[in-house]
């Protein structure tokens, strides 16, 4: 293999990494693929560790997006802001038990007179 058959299998292979991890199907597609193109596929071994590498790429840039998405402050921005709902709920539900409490008491005391 040349140097740019090399570059063209690697740039194939990340493709199909998005696709499936499974290493026997890559396998069996890349020497479908060096049929195609007409060129000698490299040594196994070596097929194995593009295979494996290429894989390995796509799990780290996965992971870099993903983790690039999700800021640090977010699980705390969503704990507060859950924290301060619940307190709003607790004071309107406090407000409400207030009030029909003073409602109750007045309207029986107005029942009394």
């Amino acid at each position: 293999m040349t140097k740019q058959d090399n570059e063209r299998l690697k740039q194939w292979l990340n493709e199909q990494v998005h696709f499936t991890h499974n290493t026997d199907y890559l396998e069996m597609k890349s020497y479908i693929q060096f049929r195609n193109w007409k060129i000698e596929p490299p040594s196994v071994g070596s097929l194995t560790r593009m295979i494996a590498s290429a894989i390995d790429t796509y799990e780290n840039n996965l992971y870099q997006i993903t983790s690039q998405q999700l800021s640090p402050t977010r699980p705390s921005d969503r704990i507060a802001a859950l924290v301060h709902s619940k307190t709003s709920i607790i004071r309107i539900i406090s407000k409400n038990i207030i009030h029909s409490f003073i409602l109750n008491r007045v309207s029986s005391y107005i029942k009394r007179i």
